[in-house]
């Protein structure tokens, strides 16, 4: 069914650019890439969650604030905020997140970005001889840019990163 599906949707237009999603003329959904990519986002409203870095440490945290939404307007009334809990990511956690998330996606891993977010460079942070063995094997590329899978590549995604890991 899968690849029926990428089949399916390739000859409607769509391009395959995350494992579980398609789309038009690039029309990608910019809430996922955020999650992605490592970007920052504000969890803003009853349920919601986030992802901050600090502005000075560069320590990155994950929000979450009360679910119920009378829960959550009454603590915002109370406390000033409607945040729940805040946990510290550590930096292994933020590796390893960067590298499963992008290997979900046909963009990979930037090479740049994961040296920029995390101080180590991706290629010498994962498994030499697994990564060498995906690539022989046409489940990822690598380019100057980045590491990213192949269409191959993304129908076992989670086995890559598994692979990869240190």
């Amino acid at each position: 069914m899968y690849e029926a599906t990428i089949q399916l949707t390739k000859e409607a237009g769509f391009e395959h650019y995350e494992v579980s999603n398609f789309a038009r003329n690039k029309a990608y959904s910019m809430h996922n890439s955020g999650h992605w990519f490592g970007i920052d986002y504000l969890g803003i409203g009853p349920g919601a969650h986030g992802r901050v870095r600090h502005p000075q440490t560069r320590q990155k945290f994950r929000t979450f604030n009360v679910r119920d939404p009378a829960g959550w307007m009454l603590e915002c009334e109370e406390q000033g905020t409607g945040r729940r809990k805040t946990e510290a990511i550590e930096p292994e956690d933020s590796k390893r997140e960067l590298l499963v998330l992008g290997m979900r996606t046909r963009r990979g891993v930037d090479l740049d970005r994961f040296v920029q977010l995390t101080g180590q460079d991706l290629l010498e942070y994962l498994d030499s001889d697994a990564t060498a063995w995906c690539i022989d094997a046409g489940l990822l590329q690598l380019s100057a840019a980045s590491l990213s899978p192949t269409e191959r590549g993304m129908a076992v995604a989670d086995e890559l990163s598994v692979r990869l890991l240190p």
